[in-house]
């Protein structure tokens, strides 16, 4: 899509670009949606899924589907984040997202200290970063290009195709390595423990700063 709307004549057609707009974002949503319904399957099964103490399961229930919620309005977030970019808006962009991690990161220290919401303070705190990086990037794609918007009778069927032809590789390869990394924390949690899951995140923690 960044690629796409870079090309002005594409971008200054409302109808041109509102369907390319339209075609990702109806995509995106759909990846949301069985994001969303993975989720709630692995939600239900969870406690067979990762060993978890009893006296804790509600509470990590709770913070499982908070953070559910939170990845799943954020993929449709990437489609107006491509829009910015499209028009040379990566400062303005990065900005963004570092103020959003920053909210990520202080906020669950206020919760912990005021509030005492324990795990659920590294929830909340993503899902209010989140939602408050969702809405500026709304507002600014509907300020940068106030042509572009979304309505289902834009969305073409060959476009599904070659986006989704694109982007094929690159996914899997992505969920690939995301169920490498997640499946290793898991078989380590119930094998030896959350003592040694915990040794094993902040070695790689430190490993990843290098």
């Amino acid at each position: 899509l960044t690629k796409t709307l870079a090309n002005k004549r594409i971008f200054s057609n409302e109808e041109d670009a509102s369907s390319h707009f339209s075609t990702v974002l109806f995509l995106q949503t759909i990846i949301s949606t069985i994001f969303v319904v993975f989720g709630i399957i692995c939600l239900i099964f969870l406690p067979d899924i990762v060993k978890i103490n009893p006296r804790y399961i509600h509470e990590t229930k709770i913070v499982f589907s908070l953070l559910i919620v939170s990845y799943a309005f954020w993929f449709p977030v990437i489609t107006y984040i491509s829009v910015l970019l499209s028009q040379q808006k990566m400062l303005l962009t990065n900005s963004i997202l570092l103020i959003k991690n920053g909210f990520a990161t202080i906020l669950p220290l206020i919760f912990l200290e005021i509030v005492n919401l324990r795990m659920l303070s590294f929830s909340m705190s993503l899902l209010i970063a989140n939602g408050f990086a969702a809405v500026i990037f709304f507002l600014l794609t509907r300020k940068v290009s106030p042509q572009i918007r979304f309505n289902l009778k834009f969305i073409n069927r060959q476009k599904i195709l070659e986006v989704f032809r694109y982007v094929k590789s690159f996914q899997l390869i992505k969920i690939a390595y995301i169920f490498k990394v997640s499946l290793l924390s898991i078989f380590i949690n119930n094998f030896f423990g959350p003592i040694v899951l915990v040794s094993y995140s902040m070695t790689n923690k430190v490993l990843s700063m290098i």
